[in-house]
């Protein structure tokens, strides 16, 4: 078993957070800006806003230390009136998508094989002990319990809840829900993981009755 990963701040201290936000103040007029992230330097990136999680660089830092996936080092992150900073190392690189097409079906073969090998890892990431998904499982259906007469498919996915299942430090709606628009999920996602299909059957009917989380 491993401990969970630390989700709190990490290296926060009043020097770090000056220098941060002085920087962005500074530079996010003149340096390039993907969704969330602005590029500091050639070395170094921040992502931030509202809708920012410091769980991300409890996750990545954990991911680091446990495994052999490369991830971007955090150098710090933490929370200021109510906006969440993650300082990080900057990876150069394009997206997988970007030209997918356009490559050969042996480089897709190999690219294919990292990211099989990557998603295996980290579901063979043993969880703490003392932990369930059932719990979980019941917030996400805003805490409905069985009753028999609830509306069968409601009924269905309540027993599917209440299954035992082995907690995996992956997703199990790893699909191209991620990006529709993007080609390489769409046609891809299915050689390098394998298909959930009853999962996400039941995945659709709790969005159906209960939206988003």
């Amino acid at each position: 078993m491993r401990d969970a990963p630390k989700l709190g701040p990490i290296n926060d201290c009043a020097l770090y957070r000056i220098l941060t936000l002085l920087a962005i103040a500074a530079l996010r007029k003149f340096r390039p800006f993907k969704g969330s992230v602005l590029m500091l330097t050639d070395r170094i990136c921040v992502k931030y806003g509202q809708h920012v999680d410091l769980s991300e660089a409890g996750t990545m830092c954990f991911v680091s230390q446990n495994t052999s996936i490369p991830v971007p080092k955090v150098l710090c992150a933490f929370t200021h009136q109510r906006c969440t900073y993650i300082v990080m190392e900057r990876i150069k690189g394009e997206m997988i998508g970007a030209g997918w097409v356009y490559r050969s079906e042996e480089s897709k073969a190999k690219i294919l094989t990292q990211l099989q090998k990557m998603v295996r890892e980290m579901r063979t990431l043993p969880p703490p002990a003392g932990m369930g998904v059932q719990e979980f499982h019941r917030h996400l259906r805003g805490g409905m319990d069985f009753d028999p007469g609830l509306d069968p498919a409601i009924q269905e996915l309540i027993r599917q809840h209440d299954r035992s299942f082995p907690i995996k430090f992956t997703h199990g709606d790893l699909t191209c829900q991620v990006n529709p628009q993007n080609s390489f999920w769409i046609n891809e996602i299915d050689k390098f993981i394998t298909p959930m299909p009853d999962e996400l059957a039941m995945e659709r009917i709790r969005q159906k009755f209960f939206g988003d989380y």
